[in-house]
C-alpha cells in the first residue's frame, strides 16, 4: 500500500562521528485502506562512509501499530519492521540541508484484529521507504581535562 506520513529522528554520533544511534517516531495514512499506522518507536545505527559525512549505511528495527479509529480500536494491530538502507545528507530547501533516506524492509504482522479488516488490508510484507526533509546537524566539541 502506498503511504503518506511524517517522521522525526533523534541521534546521537558515536566513535568521533563515524556512526551514529538513534530513536524515531512517525505517523502515516495507508491511502489505499483507511487504516492509520502508528510507529511509536524506532531504533537505527548509521554508519557515515567519513566521520560526520553526507553520505551512510542504515539499519534499525521499527515497531507499529495499526488502527481504523484511535479511540475506539480496543486492539490495534501490532507489527515490526528490521530494515536496511542509505542515506544522504545534501541540497537545500529553506537554507536548511536536506536529508534523503532509502529504506528496504520487511513488515512482519502477526495477525488482524481490526473489526471488518482482514490481514490481506493491513500493510505487510516487503516494504520500500523514501524519506526526505530538513536536517538539523548540532556538533558538541568535546572537552579535554588537563592534568594541574
Amino acid at each position: 500500500s502506498n503511504q503518506f506520513g511524517i517522521k522525526s529522528n533523534i541521534g546521537f554520533y558515536l566513535d568521533k562521528g563515524k556512526s551514529e544511534v538513534g530513536i524515531s517516531t512517525a505517523f502515516a495514512e495507508a491511502t489505499n485502506y483507511n487504516i492509520d499506522l502508528i510507529q511509536p518507536l524506532g531504533i537505527y545505527y548509521r554508519k557515515y562512509f567519513i566521520p560526520f559525512g553526507r553520505v551512510f549505511i542504515d539499519f534499525g528495527l521499527d515497531m507499529t501499530f495499526f488502527h481504523v479509529d484511535f479511540l475506539k480500536d480496543k486492539k490495534p494491530n501490532l507489527g515490526f519492521k528490521p530494515y536496511i538502507g542509505l542515506g544522504t545528507v545534501s541540497g537545500k530547501i529553506f537554507n536548511r540541508p536536506t536529508y534523503m533516506n532509502f529504506d528496504i524492509g520487511y513488515l512482519f504482522v502477526s495477525n488482524s484484529s481490526i473489526p471488518e479488516t482482514t490481514l490481506e488490508d493491513v500493510p505487510h510484507g516487503i516494504q520500500f521507504d523514501i524519506t526526505y526533509g530538513i536536517h538539523r546537524r548540532e556538533l558538541v566539541t568535546s572537552s579535554t581535562l588537563l592534568p594541574e
